[in-house]
């Protein structure tokens, strides 16, 4: 496991999961320098990964 992962595997698996509604999420691509985890659900628009708060942010859709 990497050293910057925590301990617990399953919590990266909920990264994957819309805190909206439960749906799988697309990991987006980063895009020039972008930096971060990056998520868009189908129904509830894009989100990123906050290190600092250990939770995913909604993002506006026309944020890059």
């Amino acid at each position: 496991m990497s050293p910057d992962m925590p301990d617990n595997p399953s919590r990266w698996e909920q990264l994957n999961k819309c805190p909206e509604c439960g749906a799988d999420m697309e990991r987006a691509a980063q895009v020039g320098e972008q930096i971060g985890l990056y998520y868009r659900c189908a129904q509830h628009g894009r989100f990123r990964y906050s290190w600092d708060d250990d939770a995913l942010e909604r993002l506006p859709d026309d944020t890059q």
